[in-house]
Parts: structure tokens; C-alpha cells; sequence
């Protein structure tokens, strides 16, 4: 029927959507991440050309951690509907055999995904924040915490996904993907 419209199987949530998860790992102090996501409304004001639809800024405070405590790193899979979980690396990082969309002191991570010309779609993220408990003297990763966020592109309208908190066993799910993508690196399993 011309000008009618299917049924959206997508929700739409309230935007800016936010999160706060207090933590806390062995050997360093209280810490916190905030992450949000926004529809990104000025792409030139957040450095990007492209058409992208929504922005993650996700930032760690160390509230009173130095030096080798404040440093965690984010790992990203991303997922479309039949296909499988596959790692997003930041693209010039991409050829370096590590497995971190970021890592540094207190890192922040940003993600701007959108497709351009694309009707229907959908997209999801999954990002966790991990550590290295010998002060990354070797490549032993640790997860602490991780998050869900994504969009869908609905008859050629964009929306966002709920930003919610994951159950850390979640990161279970991915650990054969991480092992068998990156040489010399241990992944810990939660739970095991």
C-alpha cells in the first residue's frame, strides 16, 4: 500500500542515553567509566567528514591512582545480524598484533559508526574495559567491565539502541575470537 509503513521492530530510546560504573581491580584505587551516546549532530565539530550517526565517548577516571594504575584499554567487537562478532580496531592500528580499540592512562574511547545511502540496517557494539595486572609488562589481559550500545537504520531512519551495562561473563563469548586473532596475548576467561 503506497505511503503506508511497516511496524518498527526497534525501540527508540531517549537520547543523550548515559552510564556510570564505579570499579575498582586489585592494586589500584576507585575508579569510574561514564559513557554516552549521543546522535552526533555536527560531525565537523567532532573531527570526522563522514556520515556517521552517533558518537560513544566512554572515559575512565582514576580517582586517585598514578602512573601505571591508570592505564586500561577498550576492546571493541561489533556485530550485524547473521554474521559473526568481529573486532573493530582503530584503522591505522588494524596491521599491529594488539587487540585494544585504545589504550592509555585514563583512555576515552570514541566511536562514530553510520552508513551512508543505507535503508535498512542494524548494529551492535560491544566494548570492555580491561587491564594488564603486571602494569603491562606482559600481554596478559583482564576484563573489568563492559557495555552494549549500537543503531539500526529502519526504511532509511537512523536510531539508537539502549546503552546497557553487560554481565561481565559476557566477555566468555568472545575470548576464542581474541585468542585465535592475536598471537602472544592471554585472554582471561571470567568465571573459569
Amino acid at each position: 500500500m503506497s505511503g503506508s509503513t511497516l511496524p518498527s521492530t526497534h525501540k527508540h530510546h531517549a537520547n543523550p542515553q548515559t552510564l556510570t560504573i564505579p570499579f575498582q581491580v586489585p592494586h589500584r584505587g576507585p575508579a569510574t567509566v561514564h559513557a554516552t551516546i549521543n546522535p552526533l549532530t555536527n560531525a565537523d565539530q567532532h573531527g570526522i567528514t563522514l556520515l556517521n550517526l552517533y558518537t560513544n565517548p566512554s572515559t575512565v577516571t582514576s580517582h586517585s591512582s598514578l602512573g601505571y594504575a591508570t592505564l586500561y584499554g577498550w576492546i571493541q567487537m561489533t556485530h550485524s545480524p547473521g554474521e559473526d562478532w568481529v573486532m573493530d580496531l582503530y584503522p591505522p592500528f588494524q596491521a599491529l598484533n594488539s587487540p585494544f580499540f585504545i589504550w592509555g592512562a585514563d583512555p576515552t574511547v570514541v566511536d562514530c559508526p553510520g552508513r551512508e545511502g543505507v535503508r535498512e540496517y542494524d548494529w551492535s557494539a560491544r566494548t570492555f574495559l580491561c587491564y594488564s595486572p603486571d602494569a603491562a609488562m606482559t600481554r596478559r589481559v583482564v576484563p573489568i567491565l563492559g557495555f552494549e550500545w549500537g543503531f539500526w537504520i529502519e526504511g532509511g531512519m537512523p536510531g539508537v539502541k539502549e546503552l546497557r551495562e553487560l554481565e561481565l561473563e559476557r566477555w566468555n563469548e568472545h575470548v576464542g575470537l581474541l585468542r585465535g586473532r592475536f598471537e602472544g596475548w592471554e585472554f582471561e576467561a571470567v568465571g573459569v
